[in-house]
């Protein structure tokens, strides 16, 4: 009988539901239940439903999990199943008053109803004389035993067959290549390498081992002025005089005097270099002019050498020292980084070492600060470092297919048995050198239960498991269940035969 089936969803009341059974020309209306939401739990949508299927003159029938829906159907005589498959299988019984409801009424009889067993009597044919002699009955008996027997024979026992099948170990090296550009695996070997970023900070510090000269002590000594006007002139103290050297050096006075009137008339003064260190040092004669207003009136020259002056070496980071140490923590960042990528890597990931490279210097910071001495040098960096890395499914799609487009015939690959060892992982870059893999996992010989019951049907046990072993490639022999255990042969028909294929064990 034709079957409409209707699957309602959680939004859906008994006027939606009445629509989507519309006007059904099908026998039986099957109405399913979504997995989770109460959907027409009420006594009252269920009888308004079997009241619409009547008119519609349809059997409705019910697939639900919901214990309230159930209820209601076992009140109402409605069928209902837990499940679509059970459902399908399961033998529907018509409503009764469906049935009803289709009987035609009989109309009134116009006369008496005949004797029905009478007429039965007379057209009973006669019977023959010899059946019912007791031989004749022991016989007809006799086959009829024997007839139940050989059927029973033929349907009552069933048999187990338990088959291990062959396992072996399929290994397979092969060489792969990683290519930012690309987006999906070729079967060639080539891998789409994805990059990731990470952000290290360190700091590290060195013995210096470069020279600084610094000021230790000023230059002293005496000029002479010499007055070119007619006025008396007062030379102040902390006046600034100037070499003739490029650049030139700067001298103050240290103590004030007076110069008497009249051109010619000289006047010896201390001074002090204004810069500490040798550079102060100045031979005579070379000291000559006067800064401001009194260079115009007087004239300057150091008859003597000024002397004094001098540096002290203190130990200072050299650029050496700035290059070695910036060299000794980038080194020591990139392992650290390394195992920082190496940890954010999913299982089964594989990390191209060779490709990590510094992407950004986002700080970098020493102390102290150039052309300053100090025994030791500091440097703070915080880097961006990236590396490329092949995404494990990549791996294990490539190895795979390689291994199915190499699979033996009649075998077939035990499921989650596949392991992958990296050999020699790709380079990038300039070098562009392709790495190996080994890809390794577990075959078993590919077995049938159809055609190992046709291999034994009607046999006895021991002939079976000999020539399951001949015709079959098992790792263990084959066990062969009887039920009842002392029947002598396999059953004949295949439905009574099954078949239980173990996992080969592994290696």
């Amino acid at each position: 009988m034709k079957t409409q089936m209707i699957r309602l969803e959680v939004y859906d009341d008994y006027i939606s539901a009445r629509d989507k059974m519309g006007w059904n020309k099908a026998g039986r209306i099957l109405l399913i239940w979504p997995e989770s939401g109460r959907v027409l739990h009420r006594r009252l949508d269920l009888v308004l439903l079997q009241r619409h299927s009547r008119n519609l003159g349809a059997q409705l029938v019910l697939v639900s999990r919901d214990a309230e829906v159930r209820a209601n159907a076992r009140r109402l005589a409605i069928p209902i199943f837990a499940n679509l498959s059970q459902a399908q299988q399961a033998h529907w019984r018509a409503d009764r008053r469906l049935r009803a409801q289709k009987q035609p009424e009989l109309a009134p009889e116009p006369h008496p109803r005949p004797d029905l067993q009478s007429i039965r009597q007379a057209l009973k044919p006669p019977t023959m004389g010899w059946l019912d002699k007791p031989w004749a009955r022991a016989i007809i008996f006799s086959f009829g035993l024997l007839a139940i027997l050989a059927l029973a024979g033929f349907l009552a026992p069933s048999a187990i067959l338990e088959l291990t099948p062959q396992s072996e170990v399929q290994s397979l090296e092969f060489e792969i290549q990683a290519r930012p550009d690309l987006r999906s695996l070729t079967l060639s070997g080539a891998l789409p390498a994805e990059p990731m970023r990470v952000l290290v900070e360190g700091s590290a510090e060195t013995q210096t081992s470069g020279v600084q000269r610094v000021p230790d002590s000023f230059a002293v000594g005496e000029v002479q002025f010499t007055n070119l006007s007619t006025q008396t002139l007062t030379i102040p103290a902390g006046l600034i005089l100037r070499s003739l050297d490029t650049p030139p050096q700067r001298y103050v006075t240290t103590r004030a005097g007076e110069i008497e009137a009249g051109p010619g008339s000289t006047f010896a003064a201390p001074v002090r270099a204004l810069a500490a260190g040798a550079q102060g040092n100045q031979t005579a004669g070379r000291v000559r002019a006067i800064e401001g207003a009194l260079g115009t009136v007087l004239a300057v020259n150091n008859p003597r050498a000024i002397q004094g002056g001098a540096d002290r070496s203190l130990p200072a980071p050299s650029e050496q020292d700035r290059i070695r140490l910036i060299q000794q923590l980038e080194s020591e960042l990139r392992l650290v980084a390394l195992g920082d990528l190496q940890d954010n890597l999913a299982p089964g990931d594989l990390l191209l070492p060779a490709s990590i490279t510094v992407t950004q210097v986002i700080e970098q910071t020493f102390e102290p600060l150039s052309q300053q001495p100090a025994n030791t040098l500091h440097l703070h960096l915080l880097l961006e470092y990236q590396a490329y890395y092949i995404k494990g499914s990549s791996l294990t799609n490539l190895a795979a297919a390689v291994l199915d487009a190499n699979l033996p015939a009649g075998y077939t690959a035990v499921a989650n048995s596949l392991e992958i060892e990296v050999l020699q992982p790709p380079v990038l870059g300039e070098a562009n050198q392709p790495g190996a893999i080994r890809a390794r996992r577990r075959m078993q010989s590919r077995l049938s239960s159809e055609a190992a019951t046709r291999l034994v049907l009607g046999m006895p046990p021991q002939l079976a498991v000999e020539r399951l072993g001949a015709e079959l490639a098992l790792a263990n022999a084959p066990i062969v269940r009887l039920s009842p255990s002392w029947w002598p042969r396999l059953p004949i028909l295949p439905l009574r035969i099954g078949v239980i294929i173990h996992e080969s064990p592994g290696r």
